[in-house]
């Protein structure tokens, strides 16, 4: 029978760098970080107490009580920043000194499965990768909020995570901890842990915090209205204070947890986004270059199955030589910089006309939300909500891997009847299908090969896993867009839901095509 605790035992208490003592008087103490400077990068969706958080901290780090608490987190604590980088839909660097001169810079992340769209999200880690280079060298962390009182990541935080995961590297692995909001102790913990991805289910990268600000800032509202009683003042004082110090309890282990991690060089990162930003290009474009083979494949198909019809040799093969001859949409980097305004819309290939020169990427994003919200591209007539800036270009080109064979054109001119010329048609039609099947197969091999060299970068891992995570957010956002009755949202979720379950598909085939060889 196994033995059981019958009693509390503090003596299990593991030595701490911090102490509670220390911490209230707003003093952080580092052993291993010699640089007395922290970078930690904070995710997490909306009604995670992300705010509320970095308000906290501002307090810890002043050294303040519940009896002086301020409202901290404003425009002034940012760093590197001017007034177009203090809209709420963009990546904020914030900088926190503790009493004793340790630095706190926090890099808000703006709110990923934003309600826009994919395409806003794009625009959101783009935003994210600009500041990061523009502000910071290395990250001693990345700190995950989530709601401690839900049984799992919801769909919002875990494509948050799964999104950013894209461009952060493996090396980054060790410095990820999530923080479970609206909790305080373990035992109140209502998570299943098996939903966590493997890099935070270390119990040492998890930290709990039901945070007293927000009781703070309730207890002042309450206060201000007559009708309250100096015994509910007093118990609320004492709940307030109460949750302080397990706050404080949870900063100490957050803090000598950090003190122990090796800082990240942002190079890492910055390569990471740009690698996999290329990557997505190429599967973006090896996905349309399918999708047209394939029309050529059906289309050849059906002259195949029409042999026997009433329709003579002579006009069957000029269908088919008009099919095989038929131009197809290529892309090609034109730039190193994104110069183009390109239309991802499926079956788009429109080199959007509109001029960018001299515009600066951050504006022109803001620009591109008010025109989505009611505007159709001149050029192409879809939403700008599919647009997004690009170095590629289209190309309109023959496709020189799947030409007619001149001998196959000079045994049909040979051909002394109509069932000899149908037979050599039929000939033909199949080699050709035949040549579209190899180069799609050639292309699923290529998506394979970058869905492998963006599982060995990226602590995602899964580039499929992070599109089926994509298409379950867009579903949601689908059915909220129907229920809340904007027809034009709804139509454009549509669109970005029925690309990326194209997208889906190509790479399952990719996937699928890997493991039988």
């Amino acid at each position: 029978m196994t033995d059981r605790p019958t009693h509390f035992d503090d003596g299990d208490d593991e030595e701490c760098l911090n102490t509670l003592e220390d911490l209230a008087e707003g003093i952080v103490k580092t052993r291993e970080n010699t640089s007395n400077e922290y970078t930690i990068l904070l995710v997490g969706e909306t009604g995670t107490g992300k705010t509320s958080f970095l308000s906290l901290l501002a307090n810890v780090l002043a050294g303040r009580s519940p009896n002086d608490y301020a409202f901290s987190h404003d425009g002034a604590n940012e760093a590197g920043g001017g007034d177009r980088h203090s809209q709420t839909n963009t990546a904020k660097l914030y900088e926190f000194k503790s009493k004793n001169g340790v630095i706190v810079r926090i890099l808000d992340t703006p709110g990923l499965a934003d309600t826009r769209g994919i395409a806003q999200d794009e625009k959101h880690k783009e935003n994210i990768a600009r500041v990061i280079k523009d502000n910071i060298l290395a990250v001693n962390a990345v700190l995950i909020l989530a709601n401690g009182t839900l049984p799992r990541l919801s769909a919002a935080t875990d494509y948050a995570l799964s999104t950013l995961s894209s461009i952060f590297p493996r090396s980054l692995v060790e410095n990820i901890a999530i923080i479970f909001t609206n909790v305080s102790a373990q035992l109140s913990l209502n998570f299943d842990q098996n939903s966590l991805p493997e890099s935070l289910k270390n119990p040492e990268n998890q930290f709990r915090l039901d945070n007293p600000i927000a009781l703070w800032k309730n207890y002042l509202a309450r206060c201000s209205r007559s009708g309250v009683t100096r015994r509910e003042r007093s118990e609320w004082r004492a709940e307030i204070h109460e949750k302080h110090q397990k706050a404080l309890r949870m900063f100490l282990s957050l803090f000598d947890w950090l003190d122990t991690l090796v800082p990240q060089p942002t190079t890492d990162i910055l390569r990471l986004y740009s690698k996999t930003q290329d990557i997505e290009q190429k599967i973006f474009h090896y996905l349309d270059y399918t999708r047209q083979l394939a029309i050529k494949e059906v289309k050849l198909k059906e002259i195949l199955s029409d042999l026997d019809s009433a329709k003579s040799s002579k006009e069957q093969y000029q269908d088919y030589a008009r099919i095989v001859n038929e131009k197809i949409w290529v892309q090609y980097r034109f730039s190193d910089k994104l110069e183009n305004l390109m239309c991802r819309a499926p079956g788009c290939q429109t080199n959007c006309t509109f001029d960018i020169s001299g515009w600066d990427v951050f504006m022109l994003g803001l620009l591109q939300d008010f025109w989505a919200k009611s505007l159709d591209c001149k050029s192409c007539s879809h939403s700008y909500y599919h647009h997004h800036l690009s170095p590629m270009r289209w190309h309109y080109e023959d496709l020189a891997k799947v030409v007619i064979d001149t001998d196959i054109f000079q045994r049909y001119n040979d051909a002394k009847s109509e069932q000899e010329r149908q037979e050599v048609l039929k000939i033909a039609a199949q080699e050709t299908v035949d040549q579209l099947r190899r180069e799609i197969e050639n292309c699923l091999g290529q998506v394979q090969v970058l869905m492998t060299e963006y599982a060995e970068l990226s602590l995602s891992g899964s580039m499929a896993g992070h599109v089926r995570k994509t298409i379950v957010l867009l579903e949601l956002h689908l059915e909220a867009t129907r229920q809340n009755g904007d027809v034009d949202s709804a139509r454009n979720v549509e669109e970005s839901l029925k690309r990326m379950k194209q997208t889906l598909e190509i790479l399952e085939r990719a996937r699928t095509r890997n493991e039988s060889t």
